[in-house]
């Protein structure tokens, strides 16, 4: 499902999209619908410190820079590999709007095998693609599950990072290619 918020810059939500109530109430989560997080900072709603930097380094980014940034990411169900777009676009009056679009599901995998998977592991789950850390390495639980392992806390993996700041980098690069030089009246170049 599509969903959006807009955050001012103070960092509070300020409006939610049509559906945010719907999506809550669909995931029993009463505590999140629009009366409830309208003026509280999004910092309250996101789980781990890695993730909140993540998405605060984004967002400044975005308003530093007023250029828009969007990447795939997944929020997964118990048996599916749920793919999103996330975006952030600086709006005019200094707030941001962001969108999760929802683009399908990419794989699904027995639900008995996730559920044993959920009952077993108590480690540390990236919030941008769902790896899990077990031990120094990110594994996908959709490409390699293994009954062992499943998430307690949240973070944000390195290749994760490493994409989000190439894309901010890169968003640089091309607005530099496309300023103009100013060369003084008078000068030849």
């Amino acid at each position: 499902m599509d969903n959006q918020y807009t955050i001012d810059a103070s960092g509070r939500i300020v409006s939610v999209g049509a559906k945010w109530d719907d999506h809550a109430r669909r995931n029993d989560a009463p505590k999140a619908v629009s009366n409830a997080v309208i003026g509280r900072n999004w910092s309250e709603f996101v789980s781990g410190v890695q993730t909140r930097s993540y998405l605060n380094a984004i967002f400044f980014a975005c308003r530093m820079d007023n250029e828009e940034f969007s990447m795939l990411c997944r929020c997964d169900a118990a048996n599916e590999k749920k793919l999103y777009r996330f975006s952030v676009a600086p709006q005019e009056d200094e707030t941001l709007l962001v969108t999760h679009e929802y683009m399908g599901v990419s794989d699904q995998v027995q639900r008995e095998v996730v559920l044993s998977v959920l009952r077993r592991v108590d480690t540390t789950r990236c919030s941008i693609c769902c790896s899990f850390l077990l031990g120094d390495n990110w594994i996908d639980p959709f490409s390699s599950p293994d009954a062992q392992y499943f998430a307690q806390g949240f973070g944000v993996c390195p290749t994760c990072k490493t994409s989000a700041l190439n894309m901010i980098e890169t968003n640089r690069r091309q607005r530099k290619k496309t300023q103009r030089a100013v060369i003084p009246f008078g000068q030849t170049s």
